[in-house]
């Protein structure tokens, strides 16, 4: 019986199982390849986290600055609503309950203007909640303050607790406004001590 001719590689394999080793090649070439493609996609989503996370610190870490900023702006406010009226500023508390709101000072007391040119920025368009309030919670009258002869003058000394906040009013009805909101708001306290005076000592 005569057997037609077997044709061979240049390796000396019949020529069927060359084409089948070059398409399994290709095969794992393609699984490599996608593999590839899935760690990178798996890498680009893990570092996109990380900035927006980075990003949501870095926001909520300057609105935190911006309320210990009115905070400290209430606490100086505080203090110059006191020297214009150190006769009458102890009268004043007795009748506010210990309060010193941010309107008693000034009505006008930040620059809300919406060109940039203002104290909060451009940002300001967005703030419905920018402000301070000042309360006494500890008041005495000492012969000691700084600057004066221990004896020579008596003065009211004031303990004064100032609350700042910089806030988006959310709508309590939506939940979808509130959690964007929550990131967004931010209140800082400060103590203070204040001696107004002179005055006449008891």
């Amino acid at each position: 019986m005569t057997q037609g001719p077997v044709i061979r590689t240049l390796h000396g394999l019949p020529a069927g199982d060359s084409r089948r080793r070059g398409h399994a090649s290709r095969g794992m070439a393609l699984i490599i390849a996608l593999l590839i493609v899935l760690v990178l996609s798996g890498v680009s989503l893990v570092a996109l986290q990380a900035t927006s996370n980075r990003l949501n610190l870095v926001g909520t870490a300057r609105i935190a600055t911006v309320a210990r900023s009115i905070a400290a702006s209430g606490v100086e406010g505080t203090m110059a609503f006191a020297a214009a009226m150190p006769s009458g500023f102890t009268q004043f508390l007795v009748a506010n309950n210990g309060e010193i709101p941010m309107n008693a000072v000034s009505a006008a007391f930040f620059d809300t203007s919406a060109d940039g040119s203002g104290s909060f920025g451009r940002e300001v368009v967005s703030v419905e909640t920018a402000g301070w309030n000042s309360r006494a919670i500890s008041a005495m009258t000492t012969h000691r303050a700084p600057g004066y002869q221990l004896g020579e003058y008596c003065f009211r000394k004031y303990v004064t607790v100032t609350n700042g906040v910089y806030a988006n009013d959310a709508d309590p009805a939506v939940q979808a406004d509130l959690r964007r909101n929550i990131e967004r708001n931010a209140q800082a306290s400060m103590l203070s001590n204040l001696f107004v005076g002179p005055i006449s000592c008891p």
